[in-house]
């Protein structure tokens, strides 16, 4: 359910990297995410080695 806002979150995450979690689930319920907080935390709670990181963001860009 994440996944098609991967984009966004990233962009987000470059701009503000001290940003909540709580802040940025209420910015993708604005953009139509239908979840609840459970998916994105799953997507912050694992291990993300920099490459991994570097990798979404190339392919969303």
């Amino acid at each position: 359910m994440v996944d098609p806002f991967v984009p966004f979150i990233v962009e987000q995450l470059g701009k503000y990297p001290s940003l909540r979690s709580s802040r940025l689930l209420g910015m993708l319920k604005e953009r139509g995410h239908p979840g609840g907080p459970d998916p994105l935390r799953r997507v912050f709670d694992r291990p993300s080695p920099p490459q991994e990181a570097r990798r979404l963001n190339s392919q969303h860009s």
